[in-house]
């Protein structure tokens, strides 16, 4: 290992070791270099600064080049393929910093020659020296109060529980937890329901989180009354928990937050509430709301009136909701990076109002399972704003055919890392068209049959 390898592994939390690496092996002619420059920038600019979008590009592109080298040593201690991976390898600041393993017995290795900062495993969980740990669907009641036992759980600073439904009790044994630095808390599908959060918001660490999610926990709207204690807290999901439809009022949202999931809680009041605080939001998931539940006209209309300017990314998938968005899309700021309207029921008239949006730096559009025909691929392929578009979602759309995709293969300056056409394509003639324009980056049904 080289010495400027080894002075990132000792200091992982510094970028100067890491900008010193980078500008060797740029002077080397190796493109590691670049990325880890490009991905530090990432970790220092503003999403909605103009030159994000840039360094998104450049730090996306250079992965997708040379991902497979890159990830070859972390598949060679590990003794699996990169496919055997649970979850994509994460980089963070220019290298891996986050795995997803089905197997423990390779962490020590790992740790000796990447700078990892989280695990996220299937079996219960060692002891490892590390500050994040993520379980996923392992733990039941019995396990939460098991693991609420391990002496090295306090010092972590991130745990992840995934579909682990430990319920209230296994809560309330975390809660009891010494948690010396814990910053982030991820109870997804635990089945917390409010006793269990009761519990939780009387620990004495509890105020000190960053980061919540509470997704599917069975939640009610008093039960969420104290998360306004949280004075530090930057990012809360309240996802699936249909009885908080209608009821966010009763939640005083800290000033700190800025990524909100709050899928299912569409009652008028709801709305409102969201209006009030749209201001300080940079990222907000609003999709899948419930039937009964489903947003009208006036909903939209006024969610298009509330201040959106710090909104940098937004997912507002599967609201069937059609011409009803076009107003809700014109309101959106120029400085929106990541834009999901996937399963809208949305028409070509949705595309002439997103382009005409005036973004200065769109890196992914999510556009999947709508009503789009020619016309519209045609309009995204003549705009501007699609050489900044990295990632690119039109599967599903079955009226785009050959003239629209035509019209992306003709379109200047896009490069993107993926372009989704999945149930377009088959095996028709622009096939080969489109393998020979996109590559790697084309998803689609027989994109790796030639």
């Amino acid at each position: 290992m080289h010495p400027l390898h080894r002075a990132v592994l000792d200091a992982p939390a510094a970028d100067e070791p890491r900008l010193v690496y980078a500008d060797w092996l740029s002077q080397a002619g190796d493109p590691r270099g670049a990325f880890i420059t490009a991905q530090i920038q990432l970790t220092t600019l503003p999403e909605a600064d103009s030159r994000w979008p840039g360094a998104w590009a450049t730090s996306q592109r250079l992965l997708a080049a040379h991902r497979a080298r890159w990830l070859a040593p972390l598949a060679e201690l590990a003794g699996a393929d990169l496919a055997d991976f649970s979850d994509d390898p994460i980089f963070c600041r220019g290298f891996v910093e986050s795995v997803a393993l089905w197997s423990p017995d390779t962490i020590p290795a790992l740790c000796a020659r990447f700078p990892l900062r989280k695990v996220c495993l299937g079996p219960a969980p060692r002891q490892y020296a590390l500050p994040a740990i993520g379980l996923r669907r392992t733990l039941d009641n019995a396990g939460g109060e098991a693991l609420a036992t391990l002496p090295w759980l306090a010092m972590l600073e991130d745990l992840e529980l995934i579909g682990s439904t430990i319920g209230a009790r296994g809560v309330a044994a975390l809660a009891g937890v010494a948690f010396q630095s814990l910053r982030r808390l991820s109870l997804e599908g635990a089945n917390a329901r409010p006793r269990g959060l009761r519990a939780l918001e009387e620990a004495a660490w509890f105020t000190g989180l960053v980061g919540v999610d509470l997704a599917s926990n069975h939640l009610t709207p008093d039960s969420i009354e104290r998360l306004a204690d949280l004075t530090e807290l930057a990012t809360l999901d309240l996802s699936v928990n249909p009885k908080l439809a209608g009821g966010l009022a009763a939640f005083e949202c800290p000033r700190s937050l800025r990524d909100l999931k709050v899928r299912s809680a569409w009652g008028q009041p709801d709305i409102d509430w969201l209006s009030a605080v749209a201001g300080q939001l940079t990222r907000i998931d609003l999709s899948s709301p419930p039937p009964k539940v489903r947003p009208g006209l006036r909903n939209w209309q006024r969610l298009a009136k509330a201040n959106w300017s710090s909104l940098t990314r937004l997912r507002i998938s599967n609201t069937r909701a059609g011409a009803m968005l076009h107003g809700f899309i014109g309101a959106l700021p120029h400085q929106l990076r990541r834009l999901d309207l996937s399963l809208g029921s949305l028409e070509d008239d949705a595309i002439r109002r997103l382009i005409s949006a005036d973004f200065d730096g769109l890196t992914h559009l999510n556009l999947s399972s709508n009503k789009l025909t020619d016309r519209a691929a045609q309009a995204l392929g003549a705009w501007p704003g699609l050489r900044h578009v990295t990632h690119l979602n039109l599967a599903n759309n079955r009226r785009i055919k050959a003239d629209g995709l035509q019209a992306l293969i003709d379109a200047d300056g896009f490069d993107p890392v993926r372009i989704d056409v999945q149930g377009l394509v088959g095996e028709g003639p622009l096939l080969g068209p489109l393998q020979e324009r996109f590559g790697s980056a084309l998803q689609c049904e027989h994109a790796n049959r030639r």
